[in-house]
């Protein structure tokens, strides 16, 4: 219970309780040495803003290393480590020295090869710290509905993963086993057993089987449920280490954009249909001027609301309609003016959704682009569960968007589908009065 609190000490010292499990919290108020870490840093918090992100990741390191050793003089299959592999992945946790897991990889092609796609994958580290959890769990673990198992079934909708975790075992069976004394600083101080027995997949019979033999109960030798209730204890306590110190993940948080926003005063927006080249419209907007302008295939019109006036000008005859604005019709019309102008997916952070889970993602574009991932799930009128992600492409700098996507998932269309997207310039008050000029106006 000690290990499977670690996680929750920060929730528990900040007053966070509603994310702290009820036995977890019972443990925690009731047990000597968890109330001690629980104060050290708390101590060491208030002492240094270095020190906590540093240990908790040796905790992370050291929690990770305990499950590899917890493997020796173990008979080790692919399902055994399946969840170590994301891990391996995670920068400054990856594992230098042999191991009962990486002994495995190296001797079943199948584990090396789910590597490289993790590999190729390119996941952040928070995303293969949840594909880690998502690993050590049963399939109806999995649907609950929480942060992190929102973005792991997220990933696991796409199916070079979820065939990462269908796959059976290869039926190569490997058994590490330290050597008390090696017989020279040139040999291993290990050995290694590679032993075969029918996959799940394989027709062979139980006759041709070399199984590995049983081993006397040893103090590594745990049950299996408690194995993985530990590596996922193991990979929680990395994803809080990435929460407050890898800035891979928390390089920019989605209130930064918000606040990005609310400084802009003259704007280009152009907005696509996923199914089409051509925009669906083109809006500029000026605070300074009080202007407001949008462009479609068939009109455009103008709102100058210091003038209370709005110009339509048709694109086929090229006339201008002059309209007059009531107060009522100002004041809708600056509503609009106001962010997140439709790039953003709520009106303001605190109408996040819970469980949403903002993700960084890996950009090819440039040093001077980040690239964002929002993903929540919501209900249909008629029940049925969507999925949604808006991806932000941001400077990097001024943290302002200048890329937003939208992509859906229901039950009619079973994987993320772009369905939107839109693209934005930040402009002065003279190229917005240029392009109305341009216009005619």
């Amino acid at each position: 219970m000690c290990q499977a609190a670690k996680p929750y000490y920060y929730d528990y010292l900040c007053g966070e309780l509603k994310q702290v499990p009820q036995e977890i919290y019972t443990h925690i108020a009731a047990c000597p040495a968890c109330q001690k870490e629980v104060q050290w840093l708390k101590e060491a918090d208030a002492e240094s803003e270095e020190c906590l992100p540093q240990t908790l990741q040796a905790m992370a390191h050291t929690a990770q290393m305990q499950l590899h050793c917890a493997l020796l003089n173990q008979p080790v299959r692919c399902s055994t480590i399946k969840s170590f592999l994301p891990t391996l992945l995670i920068p400054d946790m990856g594992v230098r020295v042999s191991t009962p897991v990486t002994e495995h990889i190296k001797a079943c092609p199948d584990c090396t090869h789910d590597l490289e796609v993790l590999r190729q994958s390119k996941l952040s580290p928070e995303q293969l710290a949840s594909l880690s959890i998502a690993f050590t769990q049963q399939p109806a673990e999995q649907t609950e509905k929480s942060s992190q198992n929102i973005m792991a079934r997220i990933l696991l909708s796409q199916p070079e993963l979820r065939a990462l975790l269908n796959r059976p075992d290869s039926g190569i069976v490997t058994c590490f086993r330290p050597k008390g004394h090696p017989d020279s600083q040139d040999t291993p101080a290990f050995t290694v057993e590679v032993t075969h027995e029918p996959s799940a997949s394989s027709p062979a019979s139980a006759e041709t089987a070399q199984p590995v033999p049983r081993q006397k109960p040893t103090a590594s030798n745990r049950p299996g449920w408690l194995f993985k209730s530990l590596a996922a204890a193991a990979a929680i306590l990395v994803i809080t280490v990435l929460l407050f110190h890898n800035t891979t993940v928390v390089a920019t948080d989605i209130g930064q954009i918000y606040n990005a926003l609310k400084e802009v005063q003259q704007v280009k927006i152009i907005q696509y249909d996923a199914e089409s080249a051509q925009p669906l419209q083109t809006v500029w907007i000026s605070h300074s001027k009080s202007i407001k302008m949008v462009e479609t295939k068939d009109e455009l019109t103008w709102y100058d609301l210091s003038g209370k006036i709005r110009k339509i000008k048709s694109a086929a005859t090229a006339q201008i309609q002059q309209i007059p604005l009531d107060d009522i019709a100002i004041k809708a019309i600056q509503g609009t003016m106001d962010i997140p102008w439709g790039l953003l997916p709520f009106t303001k952070t605190s109408d996040l959704p819970n469980g949403a889970v903002w993700t960084k993602m890996a950009s090819e574009e440039s040093d001077q682009v980040e690239i964002y991932n929002l993903d929540w799930t919501d209900q249909s009128l008629t029940n049925d569960t969507i999925e949604y992600q808006w991806r932000c492409y941001a400077d990097a700098k001024t943290k302002r968007p200048i890329k937003v996507e939208w992509r859906t998932k229901t039950v009619q269309i079973p994987e993320l589908e772009l369905t939107n997207y839109s693209e934005i310039t930040y402009l002065t008050a003279d190229q917005v009065q240029q392009a109305i000029d341009e216009a005619g106006f």
